[in-house]
């Protein structure tokens, strides 16, 4: 299965990459920003052929990830 991981880096990224690591070793294929983005491209175009053709989309929301919302509501 083809995995996107999406993770905020500045409090996730220890626990994004181990996922990552238990999930290859299950025999998934995960995206990770971290190893797959490559220059020469916009990161945004990257993120979103990634998204595509993924088979799951799994989102880490830690603080980081969510900072900005509003949690009023």
């Amino acid at each position: 299965m083809r995995i996107f991981l999406g993770y905020g880096r500045a409090d996730a990224r220890d626990l994004a990459a181990r996922m990552a690591a238990d999930l290859s070793q299950r025999g998934h294929t995960v995206w990770m920003d971290t190893s797959e983005m490559r220059a020469g491209r916009a990161c945004e175009e990257q993120i979103e052929a990634a998204i595509l053709s993924s088979d799951l989309f799994v989102a880490l929301l830690s603080p980081h990830a969510v900072r900005g919302l509003d949690r009023s509501g």
